[in-house]
């Protein structure tokens, strides 16, 4: 069973009062340390993800929905294929900073648009710099023919390597 070490509690941070006094809360709970199993930290974003509600976005100027596909797609490719651990908490990671990208982006990009079983599928991208990333974050969001848009995927810019966030979590898998 892989082990984490859960340096940073900022993944359990909710987005509440902005993410502008993120860093002072995190530098107060960065000093406490949790142990965890890899399968109950994915039960806890997921209980955390679910615990999202829809959200508008000014970029889009509509709203953003969030469903048990954005979360698998965390976890699987699109094929069905399992991610690997470390690419798996690469994307967990970066999940708290998906509701700030889609609050502060103030432009989007069409990604992909083609048509299945007579529908058109969407994919539009959102790009912010939170405070508290340190880098520039990418979220993608999905529409299906005239329905809502949906949290899709989330990843840093211009990174090759998709590794967990930097202090946020120190994986140690045992040999």
């Amino acid at each position: 069973v892989h082990r984490l070490l859960l340096a940073g509690i900022q993944d359990f941070i909710s987005f509440g009062e902005g993410f502008h006094n993120v860093r002072s809360v995190v530098s107060i709970e960065y000093q406490k340390k949790l142990v965890v199993t890899f399968e109950e930290f994915i039960k806890q974003k997921r209980a955390e993800y679910s615990a999202y509600s829809k959200i508008f976005c000014p970029a889009l100027r509509d709203y953003v929905h969030f469903n048990a596909d954005g979360f698998n797609h965390l976890r699987f490719h699109i094929r069905g294929k399992r991610r690997s651990p470390s690419e798996q908490l690469y994307k967990l990671s970066l999940m708290r900073f998906v509701r700030p990208v889609i609050l502060s982006a103030r432009s989007y990009r069409v990604r992909k648009h083609h048509a299945v079983s007579g529908k058109t599928i969407e994919y539009r991208s959102l790009e912010a710099h939170p405070p508290s990333s340190g880098t520039r974050i990418r979220v993608i969001l999905k529409k299906v023919g005239n329905g809502n848009f949906y949290y899709w995927s989330v990843m840093r810019v211009g990174k090759k390597f998709k590794t967990p966030m930097k202090g946020a979590l120190k994986c140690s898998f045992p040999a």
